[in-house]
This record gives C-alpha cells, structure tokens and sequence, in this order.
C-alpha cells in the first residue's frame, strides 16, 4: 500500500491535502520546492506535522530542492559526492538542522525534469547492495546513529558523521518516524 506521497518543482498545495491523503491511507508527505519562482514554507530542511482542516494529520518533510545532490557533486558520479559532502555538512550547520535523517534528491543530469540515466540505478544498487559510504562516528548514538538524539547533542556534525544511505521515500519517512 500507499505510504508516502512525494511533490517536487512547484509549490502550492491546498490546505485540504492532508485530509485527501490521509483518506487513502498516506500519513506522510515530502516536498522538494524549486524556489526559484516561488518560495518554500518554513526555513528547510525540516520535519513537521500538517493538519488539515478536516482534522487530517501528515508528517511532512520540507526538504531542499529536487536537484539539491546535484550541487554536492551527485550528478558526476559518487565519488563526486562524497567529495561534496562537505558543503552539504556546511548548509546543514547553517540551518541547525538536527535530526539524524536527511533527504536529499537528484538526477543524472544537472538540469531541470534531468532525464533518467542507467548509471544512477547501478550507483543506487551499489549503495543498497554494498552499504557505500557507511561510517558514522564510532560513539554509541552519534549521528549516524538511528536512535533520534540530534547530532548537537551528541557531537558536532562532521562529514565522518554522515551515513549516505540509498533509500525509497518509505524508508526514509520510516527512519524520520524513529526520531
């Protein structure tokens, strides 16, 4: 069944969303608003709860834009990626985002509706099938650590604290859920 729902590009959704969904069994909601001609609620990245005005309630995660990996290097390959991952510690510190989980997506190509190319399915692949970028800090409850302490109250957030985990927007909303 229908856990997750997902809205990339524009931005605008009616208030009553949270009521339609939660009528056909999806509790939780990802957007990854392009802002460019629009704007994003709330500073992002971040998790709330939306209730609609029927009383219908949705975890809802306010994530950067759809092509946001790609300025991490994503679209050039992982090594690439790893290689960005700095910057993307940086815009995280810049927020104080401190949950343990993070969405991030992109494509193939480093252009808008980037086509899908076969060399991100075997990248993902590779990553679900041999754990990729495992190594999160070896303190029990770091960053990498499932368990829902904010990396702040653990230890600083570094790039060795980062996890990269290949996941369906199901897995991350059941990751997100723990914390």
């Amino acid at each position: 069944p229908l856990r997750s729902a997902m809205q990339c590009d524009v931005n605008g959704v009616n208030a009553c969303m949270p009521d339609l969904l939660c009528e056909v069994g999806v509790k939780r909601m990802a957007f990854a608003i392009n802002d460019e001609r629009g704007g994003t609620p709330f500073q992002r990245p971040n998790a709330f709860y939306w209730r609609g005005p029927g009383g219908g309630r949705i975890l809802v995660f306010n994530g950067y834009e759809y092509l946001r990996a790609n300025v991490y290097g994503m679209h050039r390959g992982f090594a690439a990626f790893c290689g960005g991952a700095q910057k993307l510690v940086d815009d995280l510190r810049r927020t104080n985002y401190a949950l343990p989980v993070c969405l991030l997506q992109g494509c193939g190509t480093f252009d808008d509706n980037g086509l899908a190319v076969p060399w991100m399915a075997e990248m993902s692949r590779a990553w679900r099938e041999n754990g990729a970028w495992r190594e999160a800090i070896a303190a029990p409850g770091g960053a990498g650590h499932a368990g829902g302490a904010p990396p702040s109250a653990v230890a600083p957030l570094t790039v060795e604290s980062l996890e990269f985990v290949s996941a369906s927007i199901d897995e991350f909303f059941d990751a997100l859920e723990q914390c």
